[in-house]
């Protein structure tokens, strides 16, 4: 009999490690869960009323706001809107919006209280839970507009020396309930009416004071896109915002601007120099987007700035050397359309959207029509002998259907299309045509205006052409 007694107390110091090793992992979780609800109220210092937290990717805290009013539900798999009208009716609720998934958000009076909400949602679930598969309360995020409803349940991973013995006791003091616990170690529990807290607060009560390595909210939310429309007459052919197939194109195959616009349309502070030809600054959806230098006083002739412009309030043209980047001819208007692209208004039922509409332009000429084709003598007060001269030198040089392509495209300026459809050359062949003109027509020009300087009969028209045509 002695030496059975020896033996246990052997037996029970052999033990007496890993009882210690137990009592130190339990120690601190149950001392934990004696404290109760008024610890995780106690942690919430900083935030409003209405703020909560827990510990996400990497422990960071992720804050959510509780909705007052409004109480959500899921539906199961075969009712719809007309039993979430029934299931409001009974609690004096309506539908505040449908989001897909079958989540619904309902709201009511009455409802100014986590608490309240989290009561209605469990009576809801307890009297319809052949139509409602959870419900709980609202909540929001900082970076998206998706409602988010915090369920009863929440994710529980304790550190890898915790056994689920150990973990079932820590759930029963809290009146939390098992519910699931993957291979990974990962318990599903619910909260109960008889836990000091909701899903919510749980998981930081978890992650604070017992110190496992994952507590976070069941959250049930649905990931939507929300998206940005204009109400610009031609946003729809802007193939390059929202590509919906039109003309054969290929669906969605675009940059997704709608997206961004739902996030940001861009800032006033935001200025793009775009570096062009000239520009309509007057247009109706590029006005009120045209930079201002804020260190130049308008029309005093002074380089008030000291950056070696004078007046340069909206830019500068770098071909007339002046601070008008207006157009010089008709066909001055690629800057136009290049800017049109990046900073149109959008939203104000007129022409395009622009990608970055809420931002500013400044322009910059470095050429214009005139430099590029090296021959717009009308459009820069050339006069009718300086024309003809020009034309002269011009004919010499160039087949028929050389000197016509040559009056066509650089002396009338006519749209590419219109050359394309009356000459049956292919696009490809008229802006080679276009770009070969231009190059003889500088060259004749500047011999001209050599010649003109040799034979000392230069003109003010003659001097104008050769900037321009030298600027090219």
């Amino acid at each position: 009999m002695r030496l059975n007694v020896e033996g246990r107390r052997r037996n029970l110091f052999a033990e007496c490690p890993r009882l210690l090793a137990g009592l130190l992992v339990l120690a601190p979780l149950v001392l934990g869960c004696q404290r109760g609800a008024e610890v995780y109220q106690a942690t919430r210092a900083g935030l409003s009323a209405n703020q909560d937290y827990y510990y996400g990717y990497q422990d960071a805290q992720v804050i959510l706001t509780f909705q007052p009013g409004q109480v959500g539900v899921v539906t199961r798999e075969r009712a719809g809107r007309r039993q979430v009208q029934t299931v409001g009716a009974t609690f004096g609720l309506q539908i505040a919006s449908e989001i897909s998934g079958g989540l619904f958000v309902l709201t009511g009076p009455g409802l100014t209280e986590r608490s309240s909400v989290l009561a209605l949602a469990r009576n809801i679930k307890a009297r319809f839970g052949t139509m409602i598969r959870d419900a709980g309360f609202v909540v929001r995020n900082a970076y998206d507009d998706n409602p988010m409803m915090v369920t009863d349940e929440l994710l529980v991973r304790f550190p890898a020396r915790t056994s689920d013995d150990q973990a079932r006791k820590i759930f029963s003091s809290l009146a939390v309930k098992p519910v699931y616990r993957s291979r990974g170690g990962t318990w599903r529990v619910s909260v109960t009416s008889a836990s000091p807290f909701d899903a919510l607060a749980g998981a930081r009560y978890f992650k604070e004071k017992l110190a496992v390595t994952l507590a976070e909210p069941n959250l049930h939310f649905v990931a939507q896109r929300f998206e940005t429309i204009p109400t610009d007459p031609l946003f729809a052919s802007e193939w390059q915002h929202k590509n919906t197939g039109l003309a054969g194109g290929t669906v969605d195959a675009d940059i997704d601007t709608t997206l961004a616009w739902d996030f940001t349309q861009g800032s006033s502070s935001t200025i793009i120099a775009i570096v062009d030809n000239t520009f309509d600054m007057a247009h109706e959806d590029l006005a009120a987007n045209v930079y201002t230098n804020p260190g130049e006083i308008a029309g005093n002739g002074i380089d008030d700035d000291g950056n070696g412009l004078v007046d340069d309030v909206h830019g500068w043209d770098f071909v007339s050397g002046d601070n008008d980047a207006g157009p010089v001819s008709a066909g001055d208007n690629h800057g136009t359309a290049v800017t049109g692209v990046a900073v149109a208004q959008a939203g104000n039922g007129v022409g395009v959207s622009g990608t970055c509409p809420g931002c500013r332009f400044l322009p910059l000429t470095i050429f214009n029509n005139c430099a590029i084709g090296s021959f717009c003598a009308t459009s820069v007060g050339a006069s009718r002998e300086l024309l003809e001269a020009l034309l002269d030198r011009v004919r010499s040089k160039l087949s028929p259907r050389g000197l016509v392509l040559f009056w066509r495209l650089l002396v009338r300026q006519e749209p590419i299309e219109t050359v394309c459809a009356e000459t049956g050359l292919s696009a490809d062949a008229v802006y080679a045509w276009r770009s070969r003109l231009g190059r003889v027509a500088r060259a004749l020009a500047l011999d001209l205006i050599d010649d003109s300087d040799r034979a000392g009969g230069e003109t003010p028209a003659v001097r104008s052409a050769a900037r321009r045509g030298q600027s090219s």
